[in-house]
Parts: C-alpha cells; sequence; structure tokens
C-alpha cells in the first residue's frame, strides 16, 4: 500500500511555521546574559536593552531577515519532499 499525502490550503496553512512567534537567546555584550526575543519584535524593532545592566543590543536586521528567508527556504524544500513521500 502506497501513502498518499496531499495537502488542501487549510493544512498548509497550518504545516507553516510562525517564525515571529519564536524566541532567540540573544547574549548581552555588557554582562553576558542571554535575553530572549521574539523574532516578530525583532524585525520591527532590532534595537534591545538588557533588562539586567541596561546596555544596547542591536540586531542587524539585514542579516536576521535573509536568516528567515533562508530558513522559510528550507522549510518550502521539505514540505515538497513531504509531497513526493510514497509517490
Amino acid at each position: 500500500m502506497l501513502l498518499s499525502l496531499t495537502t488542501n490550503s487549510t493544512e498548509r496553512d497550518a504545516m507553516k511555521l510562525d517564525i515571529d512567534n519564536h524566541e532567540l537567546a540573544l547574549p548581552c555584550p555588557g554582562c553576558g546574559k542571554k535575553v530572549e526575543e521574539k523574532i516578530g519584535r525583532l524585525r520591527t524593532n532590532p534595537d534591545i536593552s538588557c533588562p539586567s545592566c541596561g546596555a544596547s543590543i542591536k540586531i542587524d536586521a539585514d542579516e536576521l531577515n535573509q536568516g528567515i528567508k533562508a530558513v522559510e527556504k528550507q522549510l518550502d524544500a521539505l514540505r515538497a519532499s513531504f509531497k513526493k513521500f510514497g509517490k
């Protein structure tokens, strides 16, 4: 018996990874503590302050967006592989 994998638009939406709600742990350049922040917030405001020492943590927005695009591309490739599974 072959496994058939089909997806409709609702299933595809359910398979999407909501990257914006995931958190990154960023090391503080002042005290070294990890500062957690959601990716979605960093996309809109890439500058944060360490709650422990007040040091400024700057995120390169272009680098962040390039990384997100790379992850999304890999997820698309994985989804395509799953579609081929069992054919």
